[in-house]
C-alpha cells in the first residue's frame, strides 16, 4: 500500500510508472505461494522480471507464511458492509466481539487498520438508537 500511495503522489509519469511496477511485483511476491507453478510462469511471462524483484521473492518465500488476525479480518472485511463504522466501541466490543476485547484494543486494532468512521466519538446521543 505504501507504494501505491507514493505512486499516487507522484507528478514524474516515469517515477509514478515505476513505483506501480513495483508495487504489482511486491504484490505478485507475496501472492505467489498461493499460485500454481503454471500460474508463475504465466504471470512471469507477461511480467519482465527485474533482480530486485527476485530478492523480494525470495525473502518472502523463505519466511513463514502469515496468517491473518480473526478479528482485524472481521473489522475489514464488515467496516462498511455490516456497519461496523456506525456502533460505538462499546456496541463492536458486546455485540461482535462478545466481549472478547475491550472497547480501547478494538480502537487501537481500528485505527491501525486505517479504518475510519464519520460518526462522533463516544456514547451515541439519547436521541439516537443503534
Amino acid at each position: 500500500m505504501e507504494l501505491i500511495k507514493l505512486a499516487d503522489t507522484m507528478r514524474d509519469g516515469e517515477k509514478r510508472k515505476f513505483l506501480e511496477r513495483q508495487a504489482v511485483q511486491s504484490y505478485f511476491a507475496e501472492l505467489a505461494r498461493h499460485l500454481t507453478e503454471d500460474e508463475v510462469l504465466a504471470w512471469q511471462k507477461t511480467n519482465p522480471v527485474g533482480t530486485g524483484w527476485l530478492c523480494e521473492f525470495g525473502k518472502v518465500m523463505q519466511e513463514p507464511r502469515r496468517t491473518v488476525d480473526p478479528v482485524n479480518y472481521e473489522l475489514a472485511l464488515n467496516w462498511l458492509r455490516a456497519r461496523y463504522n456506525e456502533l460505538t466501541a462499546g456496541e463492536l466490543s458486546e455485540s461482535i466481539f462478545k466481549r472478547r476485547l475491550t472497547s480501547a484494543a478494538l480502537k487501537k486494532r481500528r485505527e491501525r487498520l486505517g479504518l475510519t468512521s464519520k460518526r462522533p466519538q463516544g456514547p451515541r446521543p439519547k436521541s439516537e438508537g443503534p
